[in-house]
């Protein structure tokens, strides 16, 4: 608007391309924030399972003269998994609340088969149920695989 030929105020076209020039940068911002979000999750259970890994395979090198062999890092195996909460602890049943599926695979190391096992442990973030847990050749989101080899000593 002109009032003795001094501009004053803005015009309308001014006042739109400034809107949408915010509402640009809002929504740019929300998706943003979106990815952040989903990256912190992702991140949390990464934490989460490489701690389970570790923990079962301390356990396991603790205990390796009397830790049987056999399991699996692909299926469930009687006393070869835990299916986990979001805390770490057992889920008595499967198909509810697992977040986690812990599995590992103990065996001889095939270059001295008498004196030293070879402990797998892989934990995998599932959600709600453990039948979408990937299969081993390929790397699951949030997935964590520990490998060590244990000989035993000479006594």
């Amino acid at each position: 608007m002109w009032c003795g030929g001094a501009a004053r105020g803005f015009s309308l076209v001014e006042v739109l391309v400034a809107l949408a020039l915010v509402g640009g940068a809002l929504a740019g911002l929300g998706q943003l924030i979106g990815i952040s979000v989903r990256a912190n999750v992702s991140a949390q259970a990464a934490t989460v399972s490489a701690v389970l890994a570790e923990q079962k395979m301390a356990q396991l090198r603790a205990d390796v003269d009397r830790a049987p062999v056999g399991g699996s890092l692909q299926q469930d195996v009687d006393g070869f998994v835990d299916f986990l909460d979001a805390q770490g602890r057992a889920v008595a049943d499967p198909a509810a609340g697992v977040l986690f599926v812990r599995r590992w695979l103990v065996g001889p190391a095939p270059f001295d088969p008498v004196r030293t096992r070879v402990l797998r442990v892989r934990v995998t973030h599932v959600s709600g149920s453990a039948a979408g847990v990937p299969t081993w050749p390929g790397l699951g989101r949030d997935e964590s695989r520990l490998l060590t080899m244990v000989t035993a000593r000479e006594r």
